[in-house]
């Protein structure tokens, strides 16, 4: 606009061609009076003051704000709105408005104030309005912008009040329920697993929810309901549930954890669902029969041995087991059959095995106790088939020369037939309390403890035969078989140490020379037999009592009894070498005179047919002909190194037993047990 000085004026107007003035006055800034512009023609009034438009005219633009829309809403999660503003004219003082928020909780603003001066009252400055979170479910709401009156020593634009500007705030929050995903599976052993559950939004009243299992059987929970307010409603409040065991053989049973309908007097809340939680209870019935060793041995007097059985978990019908004895001439088994219903199943029953006796010298026989499949209408347990249990019957006939178990009761192989699978004539040691022990199974008496000094075999022969223990001094050397009797080898011992006391590792001195070459003699260290020069050094353990010499009987089917042992044995080998696994299997399926139950014998067994006095082969050739000069594999598995056998190659040399299980390959003969 045109600036002019305060003085009268007169405004010519011309009227049907007559000029009429109109008297005023006007500030010398266009500071609008009354806010209002004064116009010549027709002007903009956005225009600058005493511009001259297109049609000539002069155009005053009075005090006053320009603000722009905004530019949308805000959001709860923090999304902001813009809006500006600037001056309709040029002040002649600064322009202060003071900015605010008429709901902090829903939006704030910055900057807080807005500043125009002469220079920049026609740039637009830009307000920013950011969205407040809340926590509640309270839907958009509206709150305002407020621009205050202005502030300025510019008479014009001071308390001139901006129009506020209107805002809405998104809102963000829903109403409904964060679960989590459940830690696991609940066990029958009472194993338990745990969920969380929270709300998503701020209730305005309390909110609960019943927990409940669908299946008390299977799994409980607790707590049985869940509270949220306003202050813990994003706390995760924990559901643990429990499992619960039955005897059943069930398998694993889904079931789940019911989160009721929500109650409240938040609308929001009220009548709304949490989703279920499944869950898997893991069954730990597995049908089974266990049955309990046996409680000693039978005896041919008549003695009595005891099992027991009880099934590991609750039959759907009766499950019945017959019972029987693999060779009643030796014991006997009642009851007949033992039946287990729903109610009985977890009560053991008892076996009792009575021993039969004979009037043959046969030494302690083992038979076992026969555990028929189980016969039931429930398919988990109609088949099962428990262990048969072996029982070794008590010889009352004197004393005989029974060969004592190699002592080894652990399982090397999956396959049917190690040495730990049978056991004839058990360990039976008496500690006679005078420095002397008896072996109950070949009658031989012992020297309990060697004196720990090492001599050479004419010294140890005639120190055995000086010797005066226990009341009597008829003691000698050992041969190499009754030596080996004593070897343990079901430990790395090499010695049944709790009788025979102070023992070396080391050799030990027999009776028995070299048919090779008679300065030399067999002696035994840790299962080894092998020979020694006379003159050498060995350690000492005397003995008493009757050598008994082996004699074989050909039974003309194939088979020869030792008469000293009483074992029956393959007369000839079939001339094939095996793995050792294949050997056992060999031999549990032989059918040889009329006999099948065959089997691989074990280091003792083996050591026993051997003659010192014949050398390759190492055997008396009439009873066993075409034995072969080479190892034959027998089932004792040398503990050491589990991965080979002890073995025996029969060429009158040593019994050594580096014989790997599955490298090597062996000759193979079989033995029954005593008749």
């Amino acid at each position: 606009m045109i600036k002019i000085s305060k003085i009268s004026f007169i405004i010519p107007v011309i009227l049907s061609g007559i000029f009429v003035f109109s008297c005023g006055q006007f500030n010398t800034k266009d500071d609008g009076l009354d806010s209002k512009t004064i116009e010549e023609s027709s002007g903009t009034s956005g225009g600058d003051s005493g511009t001259d438009n297109s049609s000539g005219g002069t155009t005053i633009t009075s005090a006053g704000f320009v603000i722009s829309a905004i530019t949308g809403s805000t959001t709860e999660a923090g999304g902001t709105a813009t809006f500006t503003v600037k001056l309709n004219s040029q002040p002649t003082a600064n322009v202060l408005i003071a900015v605010s928020s008429s709901d902090t909780t829903e939006g704030t603003v910055s900057p807080s104030s807005l500043s125009f001066t002469s220079s920049n009252y026609n740039s637009a400055q830009t307000v920013t309005v950011t969205g407040i979170d809340d926590s509640a479910v309270d839907g958009n709401q509206s709150f305002t912008i407020v621009l205050a009156a202005a502030s300025s020593s510019d008479s014009n634009y001071n308390g001139l009040n901006p129009d506020d500007v209107s805002v809405t705030n998104t809102d963000d929050e829903t109403a409904g329920f964060t679960i989590s995903t459940i830690s696991g599976n609940t066990t029958e052993a009472g194993g338990t697993a745990t969920f969380t559950t929270k709300l998503n939004s701020q209730p305005s009243a309390d909110v609960s929810i019943a927990v409940s299992s669908s299946d008390t059987t299977e799994g409980t929970v607790s707590p049985s309901s869940l509270t949220f307010s306003s202050s813990n409603y994003n706390t995760a409040q924990t559901v643990t549930v429990t499992g619960v065991d039955d005897s059943t053989t069930d398998g694993s049973q889904s079931y789940t954890i019911v989160l009721a309908t929500a109650t409240s007097s938040d609308s929001n809340y009220n009548g709304l669902n949490p989703t279920d939680v499944s869950v898997t209870n893991t069954d730990n019935d597995s049908a089974g029969i266990t049955v309990s060793s046996i409680s000693g041995n039978t005896t041919e007097a008549g003695g009595t041995a005891t099992l027991t059985a009880i099934l590991n978990s609750q039959p759907t019908a009766n499950v019945t087991i017959a019972l029987s004895s693999s060779d009643t001439t030796e014991g006997t088994v009642s009851p007949s059959s033992i039946v287990f219903t729903t109610s009985n199943w977890n009560v053991s029953q008892t076996v009792t095995v009575t021993g039969v006796d004979d009037i043959s010298n046969d030494c302690n026989q083992s038979y076992t106790v026969v555990m028929v499949a189980a016969s039931s209408s429930d398919s988990s347990y109609n088949g099962l088939n428990p262990a048969d249990v072996r029982v070794s019957n008590t010889d009352n006939e004197g004393v005989s020369f029974c060969l004592p178990d190699t002592g080894q009761t652990g399982d090397y192989t999956s396959t049917f037939g190690e040495d730990s699978d049978y056991t004839y004539s058990a360990i039976s040691y008496s500690d006679n309390g005078d420095g002397t022990v008896t072996d109950g199974n070949t009658g031989l008496i012992w020297q309990q403890q060697d004196d720990g000094t090492e001599r050479n075999w004419n010294v140890a022969n005639s120190y055995c035969n000086a010797l005066s223990l226990g009341g009597q001094s008829d003691w000698r050397l050992p041969t190499d078989k009754e030596l080996l009797s004593i070897a343990h080898f079901g430990t790395n011992t090499s010695i049944y140490s709790t009788f025979f006391l102070n023992t070396q590792s080391s050799y030990y001195w027999t009776l028995t020379t070299w048919v090779n070459n008679t300065t030399f003699v067999w002696n035994v260290d840790n299962g080894y037999v092998d020979i020694n020069s006379k003159t050498g050094s060995n350690y000492v353990r005397c003995v008493r009592g009757n050598q008994l010499s082996s004699s074989f009987t050909n039974n003309g089917d194939g088979t020869v009894t030792d008469n000293k042992t009483r074992f029956v044995w393959q007369r000839e080998d079939d001339g094939s070498k095996r793995d050792w696994e294949s050997a056992i299997t060999y031999c549990e399926s032989l059918s040889l005179g009329s006999n099948s139950d065959w089997r691989l014998p074990n280091i003792k067994e083996l050591q026993s047919i051997t003659d010192a006095g014949q050398s390759s082969p190492a055997i008396n050739s009439t009873a066993f002909p075409n034995t072969q000069s080479a190892y034959y594999w027998s089932s004792t598995t040398y503990l050491t190194d589990t991965t080979i056998v002890w073995s025996i190659p029969f060429n009158g040399v040593y019994v050594y037993q580096s014989r790997s299980k599955s490298v090597h390959t062996n000759y193979v003969r079989c033995v029954r047990g005593g008749q």
